[in-house]
C-alpha cells in the first residue's frame, strides 16, 4: 500500500514538472512583444513626449483615452474583430462595448485586468469625464477630484528607497505628484492587460512567470514598466543611469 501511494506521489510530481516545463517554454515563445503591442508602444512613446509638456486638462484626456484604446485594440485582436463591421457591432454607438466603462467591466471578466486594477480604470475614466465636461476644473489638485486621484495606487513611491529620487520627489508640489500617480496607473493597467491578454490566449495562467524579478516580465511589461520609471524621474527631475 505505501508503495503504490509513493508511486502515486511520484507520478503526480512528475507530471507537475512536466507542465511546469512546458509552461516556461511556451512563456519563452511567446514574451516578446507582437506587432499590436509594438505598434501600441511606439504609439505610447510619441504620446509620453507630448503629455510632458501638456496642461493637467489634456495630459489626463488623452493619458486615460489612450488606456480605453488599448482595452478596444486588445478586444479586437483576441477577438478576432477584423472586419469593419464587427467592429462596428461591438464598438459603435449601440454596441455593448461601445463606452469605457463597459470594456474595463469585460476585461476584468475575462481575467485581462485585475479588480484593483478595474476599480482603478474606472476612477481613471471618471477623471477624465470631469476634465472633459467641467469647464471649472483646471488640475488635478482641485479639491473636487483630488481624493479621487490620491485613491489610485501609487506607484509613483516605488522609487522613494532611492535617496535621491526621495528628495527630488519630496521637493515637488501635489499637482506634480498626482500627474505621476495619473500616469503610472494608466500606463501600468494598459501594460498588464497586453501581457494578460495574451498569455491567456495561449493557455499560460495570467500570473505565470518563469520566476520573479523584472527581467522575467513579458517585454510589452517591460517597456510600460520603464515608460514609467522614465517619466517619474523627468518629472523629479532625476537623471537615469545608463
Amino acid at each position: 500500500m505505501q508503495e503504490t501511494e509513493n508511486e502515486a506521489s511520484s507520478l503526480r510530481a512528475r507530471a507537475v514538472e512536466i507542465l511546469a516545463r512546458s509552461l516556461r517554454d511556451s512563456y519563452v515563445e511567446i514574451r516578446g512583444a507582437n506587432e499590436v503591442e509594438a505598434s501600441i508602444a511606439a504609439e505610447a512613446e510619441s504620446l509620453i513626449v507630448f503629455l510632458r509638456g501638456s496642461d493637467s486638462r489634456t495630459f489626463c484626456i488623452l493619458a486615460a483615452s489612450f488606456l480605453e484604446d488599448v482595452l478596444r485594440r486588445s478586444l479586437i485582436n483576441y477577438w478576432s474583430l477584423k472586419s469593419k463591421k464587427s467592429q462596428q457591432d461591438y464598438f459603435g454607438s449601440n454596441g455593448p462595448l461601445s463606452t469605457f466603462s463597459q470594456r474595463i467591466l469585460v476585461c476584468v471578466g475575462l481575467g485581462w485586468i485585475s479588480q484593483e486594477q478595474g476599480i482603478n480604470a474606472s476612477r481613471l475614466r471618471r477623471i477624465r469625464n470631469e476634465f472633459a465636461h467641467n469647464h471649472l476644473i483646471h488640475e488635478l489638485a482641485d479639491r473636487r477630484i483630488s481624493g479621487l486621484v490620491e485613491s489610485l495606487r501609487p506607484y509613483e513611491k516605488t522609487w522613494l528607497k532611492m535617496s535621491e529620487y526621495a528628495s527630488a520627489y519630496g521637493a515637488l508640489n501635489l499637482e506634480e505628484t498626482l500627474r505621476m500617480r495619473f500616469f503610472c496607473n494608466a500606463f501600468q493597467i494598459a501594460g498588464s492587460v497586453l501581457a494578460r491578454a495574451k498569455l491567456l490566449g495561449v493557455g499560460i495562467p495570467a500570473g505565470f512567470r518563469p520566476s520573479g524579478g523584472f527581467d522575467n516580465l513579458t517585454e510589452i511589461e517591460q517597456r510600460f514598466g520603464n515608460y514609467m520609471i522614465r517619466f517619474c524621474f523627468d518629472a523629479a527631475g532625476v537623471p537615469l543611469s545608463d
